[in-house]
């Protein structure tokens, strides 16, 4: 489940996924703060069924889960998953904490291919969504999510997995692998590790690291610049907008 763990107190050099043959089992943990350290919810990503790209059998039994799911061909994220993200949770999330539609947003992200699909980028500038991408190799640096949040859900998350394992009784299957868990199980720990993060420990980190979007004192002279003077005019948009279209349509031919 978390590479690099073992639960033998010995010591030993083991990853229990090896052990539970449920590598192909993996899914992605898409998670998000606004620049005030606030978290926005949580969703998992997992394999779609390779013969018609629908949710997983699991998935269709269980449709009240914890969290939202999407669902993608290797369970890692993809054009389609992203834009569902930003449709399903980025802007209502947004609608609900004040933003007006005339509002410009900052989507801040790392450069994976994703986050730079041209639909992806079409649609957050139609919807007021400027992206800005953060230099290759520098997410340790400046991505919250990486330096500040990352280790102690992940933590949460080896808890619950270790508690999981434990009061199954380390069962083993005919072949002598561990059981897995289910995926419903691992939604369950997702939502719950994510609901128990503390937001004023990740706060205080964040103001230490200078991470947050603090104002600090106010200086003689000092000129506030808001983001909208920064966000590209209807026009700039439009041009853009046109490229992207041409670019992607390059694509499908």
């Amino acid at each position: 489940m978390l590479r690099g763990t073992t639960l033998d107190f010995k010591g030993e050099k083991l990853v229990e996924v090896n052990f539970t043959n449920s590598n192909k089992m993996r899914y992605t943990v898409t998670a998000a703060v606004n620049g005030l350290g606030e978290k926005l919810p949580i969703s998992c990503i997992f394999r779609w069924t390779k013969e018609k790209r629908h949710p997983p059998r699991w998935a269709k039994q269980n449709p009240n889960k914890p969290c939202p799911c999407f669902y993608t061909k290797g369970g890692s994220q993809s054009g389609t998953s992203m834009l569902a993200w930003i449709k399903e949770i980025l802007l209502p999330w947004c609608a609900a904490n004040g933003r007006r539609s005339d509002e410009w947003a900052c989507l801040i992200m790392d450069p994976a291919t994703v986050h730079r699909d041209a639909k992806v980028k079409k649609f957050c500038l139609e919807n007021r969504i400027q992206i800005v991408m953060m230099p290759a190799s520098t997410t340790y640096l400046y991505q919250m999510i990486d330096v500040v949040i990352g280790k102690p859900f992940k933590d949460a998350m080896c808890d619950l997995w270790g508690e999981w394992m434990v009061n199954s009784g380390m069962q083993t299957t005919p072949d002598g692998n561990y059981k897995a868990p289910k995926p419903m199980d691992c939604i369950s720990w997702v939502a719950q590790a994510w609901k128990e993060l503390k937001t004023t420990s990740v706060v205080k980190k964040a103001k230490e690291l200078g991470m947050l979007a603090d104002p600090g004192p106010v200086v003689e002279g000092y000129v506030e610049r808001k983001f909208e003077d920064e966000a590209p005019s209807g026009k700039e948009a439009d041009v853009y907008i046109a490229e992207l279209e041409r670019d992607f349509a390059k694509d499908e031919e």
